[in-house]
C-alpha cells in the first residue's frame, strides 16, 4: 500500500563535468528521468522540489567521491537509505554523522554480490529487458585490458566488452 503524501517522482542520477560526454546522455537514453550536472544545478534544490522537500527514498552512492558520500546525507528524507557502492581509496572520509543520526538514515553498504545475483543479471541481459546498449562503448581485445582500463579512467568509455 502507498502512502498517499509521496511523490512519484522517477529515477534521478547526478553527475559532473566529466560524465557530460558519455554518462549522463546514456542516462537519459536509458530512461532515467532527471539527469542533473552537479557542477552546474543544484541536485539538492531538485530533490526538493520533485519530492515536496521530503527528500530522496534511496540514494545509491556509486562514485565514491567524498562530496558525493557527503551530499547522500543531504539528498535522503528521513528515515530513508543510503546504499554505498563506490569506494572512497581513502582511509577515512569526513560525514555527516549528526545528519544520518537526526534523519535516523539506514546506511547499507555492499562490496559484491552472490551467485544467484549474476545468474539473475544474466537472465535479464539475455531476455532483452533491459537495453544495455547506451552502456556499451566500447570492445577491446582481452590482450588489450590497459587500453580498455585507460579508456575508463578518463572517462573515454562507460562499459567496454573484453573479446578473447
Amino acid at each position: 500500500d502507498t502512502d498517499s503524501n509521496e511523490t512519484d517522482s522517477g529515477q534521478k542520477i547526478t553527475g559532473t563535468n566529466g560524465d557530460e560526454k558519455l554518462r549522463l546522455p546514456a542516462a537519459r537514453a536509458l530512461g532515467i528521468d532527471h539527469v542533473v550536472n552537479v557542477q552546474k544545478d543544484n541536485a539538492l534544490q531538485m530533490v526538493q522540489e520533485l519530492t515536496d522537500g521530503a527528500g530522496a527514498d534511496v540514494v545509491v552512492e556509486a562514485s565514491g567521491a567524498e562530496p558525493a558520500i557527503r551530499q547522500a546525507f543531504d539528498l535522503v528524507k528521513i528515515d530513508g537509505r543510503i546504499c554505498g557502492l563506490g569506494l572512497s581509496g581513502k582511509e577515512d572520509i569526513n560525514i555527516p554523522w549528526d545528519t544520518s543520526i537526526i534523519k535516523a538514515v539506514r546506511l547499507v553498504c555492499s562490496m559484491s554480490s552472490n551467485w544467484t545475483s549474476w545468474e539473475r543479471a544474466l537472465s535479464i541481459m539475455a531476455g532483452s529487458k533491459i537495453d544495455l546498449d547506451p552502456l556499451i562503448t566500447a570492445d577491446c581485445a582481452l590482450h588489450d585490458w590497459q587500453k580498455a582500463f585507460a579508456l575508463l579512467q578518463n572517462l573515454e568509455a562507460i562499459k567496454i566488452l573484453l573479446k578473447p
